[in-house]
């Protein structure tokens, strides 16, 4: 039907040309207004996202690492803001599409995801190489050998990943089809529920689609990340109640003034014991430098 259309239009088109008609200016395609508000509360998440990710790496940071390593702290920093930005993008998407915001959301999962690739193929492979490589006793450059091992991570993990798209990067979308004998009319009010089961003879098949190089790399990161969702949040969901239960028996506790006046005298004992060893051990080193 949209074919007879379609050609019906071309076909008066045409006649008008012969007519020594000019045919009429197309309007330009309505331009999709963008959401105002959306894209303030996505800047706010964003911002309230990366503080609470740099809050939680200074937190958890070993008193030992202030102030130094900063490049793996920044592969963690990425590592937690870009997770948090997945699972936002995502009621994104429903209020943009909600309310028409006007924001091609297909494009930001693409630039999500293609980042997520990026950091778990080459960033943390070459992180974890430099500082692995980390020897006193060799000439060797770090920034050599993690420039190399991650070439070659990379260069496989690419290879296998465009040979697996190169084979199997298309979509089966299952679908009914539809066909009967009846012409059915253009200009026809009903057009749309004409085609009855008594009319029409539905099949089932299988629409097949190709998909982009990008697109493969997003389903591949979703279909692993599952596994390790399934693995790592499972062993952790396990391990919480063990460790909650564990940190409650050996918490902190009050003693009394009997109990802390025996571990003070018990402190000042080894305190007292400690002294004189260091007072016999000071001694013999002045008699050893006085006999040689």
């Amino acid at each position: 039907a949209g074919l007879a259309q379609h050609t019906s239009a071309l076909l008066a088109e045409a006649g008008g040309h012969r007519r020594g008609s000019c045919p009429a200016a197309r309007a330009p395609p309505p331009v999709a207004m963008v959401n105002v508000m959306i894209i303030i509360g996505m800047l706010i998440m964003m911002f309230m996202t990366f503080a609470g990710a740099l809050y939680i790496l200074v937190y958890f940071q070993h008193e030992e690492d202030r102030n130094t390593a900063w490049a793996p702290k920044v592969v963690v920093l990425a590592g937690l803001t870009l997770a948090a930005w997945v699972v936002l993008t995502l009621p994104l998407d429903v209020a943009n599409t909600k309310t028409d915001g006007g924001l091609r959301i297909d494009v930001i999962w693409q630039i999500l995801y293609t980042t997520i690739a990026v950091l778990c193929i080459a960033v943390i492979p070459f992180a974890i190489f430099y500082y692995e490589s980390e020897d006193p006793d060799s000439n060797k450059s770090q920034l050599w050998i993690a420039a190399k091992w991650t070439l070659l991570s990379s260069f496989v993990s690419l290879f296998f990943t465009f040979m697996m798209w190169a084979f199997l990067g298309e979509a089966e979308v299952p679908v009914a089809q539809y066909s009967t004998s009846t012409l059915i009319g253009l200009n026809d009010e009903n057009y749309p529920t004409v085609c009855t089961t008594a009319q029409c003879s539905p099949t089932a098949g299988v629409l097949t689609i190709g998909i982009t190089p990008t697109v493969y790399i997003m389903a591949m990161i979703s279909f692993l990340g599952w596994f390790f969702l399934v693995v790592f949040g499972g062993i952790g969901l396990a391990a919480l109640p063990l460790d909650l239960i564990n940190e409650y028996t050996n918490r902190p506790q009050r003693i009394d003034l009997e109990e802390f006046a025996k571990q003070k005298m018990l402190l000042n004992e080894r305190a007292a014991k400690l002294l004189e060893i260091g007072k016999t051990f000071q001694s013999e080193g002045r008699h050893s430098n006085r006999t040689s």
